[in-house]
């Protein structure tokens, strides 16, 4: 009896161990899915964040590409992305990328970013290394979108710049006038070291200041294809269309009043440039016409009483523009050289020009997850 009795003990006591057991073994098997699922659900929250910034990568790209359009859902393997863009002000851009791993695992995030070029002319003069002005030579400004140089009053936008922070770079002779600054290299302890002045008017002021940080004089690559050499008699006129543009000279000279026109926007690549007496390039347009890049050190030589409409680049060589010579838009070059008399009208509207490096630079300007 007694021994029947503790059987039947020893039964309920092994029930109750294994039911508490089988309780314990089903709660840690709940919970470790719920722990699987918690986890699980973390990576495609990541994944889906991943996935609203590769939206926001892509609109970037789209942007810098010229389409700033809304890009609609895109399946990839991991899910979809999606991204809002607006425009609050020109060159600026709000961004809203969405990244989706399922119908319910969604991210978000906003960024908003500024773009713009460097620029090749944020000054109506610039000589990397030095420049010089003669006597009576001009440097002033306009804004050609405003109308030609003739119907606005010269503006004070005409600064001369440098890369050079060694005494005497920038030589300003008598009579010699900057309706602007000067604009000596980055770092230079003393600026109107830089400057030798014999009694030239600057009207800013301060008249000379130093950049804050030096500026990118990118190289020159002729654009391939071939290159000839071009010589255009006296008086001879040369058309240029933005249709073939652009094109490529081994040199080009225009003898004494010979010209070139530019229909629509031209970009000219020259091994070497010469304007002789008289000889006039553009002489109706306007100076965002027209880009002349010279890809070598040879000199660049406007003569006497010539005129030019355009910008040019050389980043390697000296640009001379000889007694009377007047251009209209800006120059930048390895040094530059005025001579008596010599002007340049600097057109504002060049300032954003970049042909030779135009990927557009960004700035961000915020960044949330939302």
């Amino acid at each position: 009896m007694h021994r029947r009795n503790r059987r039947g003990s020893l039964y309920i006591i092994s029930y109750v161990f294994i039911s508490m057991l089988s309780l314990a073994v089903a709660v840690g098997l709940q919970r470790g899915a719920t722990d699987l699922r918690a986890a699980e659900r973390q990576v495609e929250l990541l994944q889906s964040f991943y996935l609203a910034e590769a939206a926001v990568d892509q609109a970037l790209a789209n942007i810098r590409a010229g389409t700033a359009d809304s890009i609609q859902a895109t399946a990839l393997l991991t899910g979809t992305y999606a991204a809002v863009i607006t425009s609050p002000s020109a060159n600026t851009y709000e961004i809203i990328g969405q990244g989706t791993r399922s119908s319910i695992v969604q991210s978000s995030v906003e960024m908003i970013a500024e773009l713009g070029v460097t620029p090749l002319f944020p000054n109506g003069v610039f000589g990397d290394t030095s420049v010089n002005l003669d006597a009576d030579a001009t440097i002033d400004s306009f804004d050609s979108t405003l109308g030609n140089y003739a119907s606005q009053t010269p503006g004070s936008d005409g600064n001369l710049g440098t890369n050079s922070t060694e005494d005497d770079a920038v030589v300003l002779n008598s009579g010699a006038m900057i309706a602007g600054q000067v604009v000596v290299g980055a770092g230079a302890s003393d600026p109107a070291a830089v400057v030798e002045d014999h009694g030239a008017t600057i009207t800013a002021s301060p008249a000379i200041v130093a950049q804050s940080e030096p500026m990118e004089m990118p190289a020159v690559t002729s654009p391939g294809g071939s290159c000839a050499a071009e010589t255009l008699a006296n008086s001879e006129v040369l058309t240029l269309y933005e249709a073939l543009s652009p094109y490529c000279f081994t040199s080009l000279l225009l003898k004494n009043s010979a010209s070139i026109e530019v229909v629509g926007s031209v970009i000219v690549y020259a091994e070497s440039f010469d304007a002789q007496n008289s000889a006039q390039v553009n002489a109706s347009g306007s100076p965002t016409q027209l880009v002349l890049l010279i890809t070598t050190d040879a000199p660049v030589n406007l003569f006497n009483s010539g005129g030019f409409v355009g910008a040019i680049y050389a980043p390697q060589s000296n640009v001379e523009l000889k007694n009377g010579v007047e251009l209209f838009g800006a120059i930048t070059a390895e040094s530059v050289d005025m001579k008596n008399s010599s002007f340049v009208h600097y057109d504002t509207a060049l300032a954003g020009v970049n042909p030779v490096d135009p990927d557009l630079d960004m700035s961000v300007l915020s960044w949330r997850d939302l």
